[in-house]
């Protein structure tokens, strides 16, 4: 209930915030899941080779997210795709 707490107390003072699940997440189970996204979570890493950021890192199956975001009625945003910056001054 930490976390679902946490969630909700972070989209209160946060408003336009991405509330994220990331780290930890795969020990969730989809009910839990689900508690964190009605609580206010709006943003999850998900990965198709099963590591989020490192190797060490677990992360839910790409396919298994996309079915329970499917079955709670959510939609997925497309990934962000690499931009090239272009310089401004100050990076000059």
């Amino acid at each position: 209930w930490d976390v679902v707490r946490m969630i909700a107390t972070a989209r209160i003072i946060m408003p336009q915030s991405d509330v994220r699940l990331s780290a930890g997440r795969a020990r969730l189970s989809q009910v839990e899941q689900a508690l964190c996204f009605m609580a206010g979570a709006n943003s999850i890493f998900s990965s198709d080779d099963h590591k989020m950021l490192t190797v060490t890192t677990p992360c839910p199956d790409y396919d298994a997210d996309k079915e329970m975001l499917n079955l709670l009625g959510l939609e997925m945003r497309p990934p962000f795709q690499k931009q090239e910056k272009t310089p401004t001054p100050a990076m000059i």
